[in-house]
């Protein structure tokens, strides 16, 4: 699995999902011998519920083969709601409160099915059934992923990185390594072209083992296992028969953009050579399947939310309009593929007019034009829902960069390099950026938000899609990056 949808080593990974599956066989192994024929039901005082209707064949049919078929549904379920809970970041196992959330938000999803199917089927005994399952199942999932993460963090053994280049690009990477790769990696140092003797520029907290000229010597003292070549001048200066070599014996070379999408799931926008976009692997047209799939799914998946939604949907517009005065759709111009304006239709969350002295600006944090009604959509993603009719419409995809007004389209291409790549392809209800960063409110926070798009419209694919589905999903259970 990439880096940028797991950001596990193999061996964390492999670790807690072999971890995770013997756990579960353990349960249900526990669970078939729990004898409930000698379950007194006298001592349950819910009097209105008649006892004797309920089917106990149903919960004594566990054999073998009953063993094996709940086993098999319970991996699925297990796969599903442990990615949209962040559970397979190994990171989060280092937490414990983070832990015990993350894992109660996953156990309540896992029960809402078994409820929805004892409901339709109006069999109590189902439920009576999986009950313990559940219970027993959380324990001991919970009890070993404490101790997953305490056993992970003990053994941990970090990859040793060499930066050749005191650039730019250099120290984006190592900021790189704090925020995004904490405990992954191991920031050895950085070897400089520059005639200068080695120090400590503490401001930065760049480690400068050496120049270039050195480098063979702090290959051999440092070892390192992968090296970053974040050169921006490389004519007469870089060794590249030396790092063929080192290549060879196994070491690890990158170049810096490569190396910066890797660890974090964006592209690195500033000082990008116009090249590295021509000739790296990503940025084609897609097969001829692709966006007729795409169509497809957005047409029957919109139509499907649309109708799940509408009682949400007509509960939201009742509290808007009894909330404050105005419309409670609001339809505002977009730019859509290829630079095409189209209306998007939104729940209203602001005051009515609320640019009318003003005119076009970002919505700032605890903005006090947002309306009581409209703070809860907005955190809960609610008030994104009309888009559902323009993704019907073909004017959206349900996964894509989001939609900018013409103001800022105009705005942001003058001050930031390739913005209008991200125009190439239909804007979305959700994406790879709306679920990895917060909402932009100014211009740097724009730019670092496009380097999630161009990294979405490089990789594009309907398994990505689907993943970024999942992910809006975990996105909206825990509110992140609402305003």
């Amino acid at each position: 699995m990439k880096d940028y949808l797991i950001s596990n080593t193999p061996r964390e990974y492999f670790f807690s999902v072999l971890g995770d599956l013997c756990v579960l066989f353990l349960s249900v192994h526990i669970w078939r011998y729990i004898d409930w024929r000698h379950i007194n039901l006298k001592c349950i005082s819910w009097k209105y519920i008649n006892w004797k209707y309920i089917n106990f064949r149903y919960i004594n049919a566990v054999g073998e083969y009953g063993i094996i078929r709940t086993f098999l549904w319970l991996i699925p379920l297990y796969l599903l709601f442990f990615f949209i809970c962040d559970l397979f970041d190994m990171r989060l196992c280092q937490r414990q409160k983070m832990v015990i959330r993350r894992m109660s938000a996953a156990f309540t999803l896992i029960l809402l099915p078994l409820l929805a199917w004892s409901l339709v089927w109006l069999n109590g005994a189902l439920l009576w059934k999986y009950l313990p399952l559940w219970g027993l199942t959380f324990i001991l999932l919970l009890l070993w992923r404490l101790a997953a993460g305490r056993l992970l963090a003990s053994t941990a053994s970090p990859r040793r990185v060499l930066i050749v280049g005191n650039t730019f690009n250099g120290k984006k990477l190592v900021q790189a390594f704090q925020d995004h790769a904490p405990g992954r990696y191991r920031f050895l140092g950085i070897v400089e072209p520059q005639e200068k003797s080695p120090s400590v520029e503490r401001g930065e907290s760049m480690y400068v083992l050496g120049k270039i000229e050195d480098l063979a010597q702090v290959v051999d003292q440092y070892k390192p296992e992968i090296m970053v070549i974040a050169l921006d001048e490389r004519r007469d200066v870089f060794p590249a028969e030396q790092f063929l070599d080192w290549k060879l014996q196994g070491i690890e070379v990158y170049d810096a953009p490569d190396f910066y999408e890797q660890v974090t799931g964006k592209i690195l926008i500033n000082r990008l050579r116009p090249s590295w976009l021509l000739f790296t692997c990503g940025f084609r047209n897609k097969s001829m399947i692709h966006h007729p799939a795409k169509r497809f799914f957005d047409i029957i998946l919109s139509g499907l939310l649309l109708a799940l939604t509408s009682p949400v949907l007509l509960l939201s517009a009742i509290l808007i309009r009894l909330d404050s005065k105005g419309p409670v759709l609001f339809k505002q111009e977009r730019v859509g593929e290829r630079e095409k304006i189209f209306e998007l239709y939104k729940f209203r969350t602001m005051t009515a007019n609320a640019e009318q002295n003003t005119g076009p600006i970002w919505t700032k944090k605890n903005d006090n034009r947002v309306t009581r009604v409209g703070r809860f959509l907005r955190q809960t993603r609610i008030d994104e829902l009309p888009q559902l009719v323009n993704v019907f419409k073909g004017e959206m995809s349900l996964v894509g960069p989001r939609p900018e007004r013409p103001f800022f389209v105009q705005k942001l291409d003058k001050v930031i390099p390739y913005y209008k790549q991200r125009l190439l392809v239909k804007p979305g209800i959700t994406g790879w950026a709306a679920i990895n960063y917060r909402y932009c409110g100014t211009l740097r926070e724009t730019g670092e938000k496009l380097g999630y798009d161009l990294f979405y419209i490089k990789h594009r694919s309907l398994l990505l899609d689907f993943f970024i589905g999942l992910k809006t999903i975990n996105v909206i259970l825990f509110r992140k990056g609402a305003m």
